[in-house]
């Protein structure tokens, strides 16, 4: 008998993020804000111990995080205050509701709009895969980077072929969340299906890899006692010029 996991333990993404930090940033001088909306102190808990993980994973390898409060509003001119001339900065919100993420990515593009003499990059988190209806043009302007379990590029064909048939069947579109049921249960038949007939049958020698729609599936076992958990992470990547950037960890 074996057990399969789609969700992996709350530490698998943070750890992908924090080693996308340090790979991606740390060797190019970058310089970390920690933004805070409200007293570090007034944030649930869980915020503040993802916030202490990726701050002490970026302090390891020998940079620093800066801290910045701000109340209600947050300005360009707020955050100009906290940089330089000819450096490159990486601002990481410790929240990712949309309220948090709309004042911020608002801040940075007029930022970069005042300030052509620094390089700036915005780190966010999984809640903003629902934003990107609205707020895609913004994330490309400001080099915005997240992760999440659940991805959709709204460039691939086999999206619209899926969102065609969805609607010719049920009648209406998929809800826009994260993740879009429709598209997991799309995504985890496909792979089970074809990969258990591909392996007659013997889920010992099922395929682990797997690129769906939606869903990348790599299960991997944590020990020799353990059932299979899916440890694939999305880290999405919208660049100033207008791409996206997807990689899989």
């Amino acid at each position: 008998k074996y057990l399969l996991g789609d969700k992996a333990k709350v530490d698998y993404p943070c750890h992908a993020y924090s080693n996308l930090i340090i790979n991606r940033f740390t060797g190019e001088e970058y310089n970390f804000i920690g933004l805070y909306c409200g007293s570090y102190w007034s944030l649930p808990i869980d915020v503040r111990n993802f916030a202490n993980d990726l701050k002490s994973h970026i302090e390891s390898s020998g940079k620093s995080v800066a801290q910045m409060e701000y109340v209600t509003s947050l300005m360009a001119e707020k955050l100009s205050e906290h940089t330089d001339s000819l450096k490159k900065y990486l601002f990481i919100p410790t929240s990712g509701t949309k309220n948090v993420m709309s004042k911020l990515v608002s801040a940075v593009k007029a930022l970069k709009a005042d300030r052509s003499d620094i390089q700036v990059s915005v780190l966010g988190y999984p809640e903003w895969v629902t934003y990107t209806d609205e707020w895609q043009k913004t994330f490309h302007a400001v080099d915005t980077y997240f992760y999440s379990r659940f991805f959709t590029n709204p460039d691939n064909p086999k999206l619209e072929e899926f969102n065609s048939l969805y609607k010719k069947w049920y009648g209406e579109k998929t809800l826009n969340a994260a993740p879009v049921f429709g598209l997991l249960g799309y995504d985890t038949g496909m792979y089970f299906i074809d990969a258990m007939c591909d392996a007659k049958n013997d889920i010992s020698k099922i395929d682990n890899n797997y690129d769906g729609i939606q869903s990348h599936f790599n299960f991997e076992r944590t020990s020799n006692w353990s059932g299979y958990i899916n440890k694939s992470v999305y880290i999405i990547h919208y660049t100033p010029s207008n791409d996206i950037e997807i990689e899989v960890k």
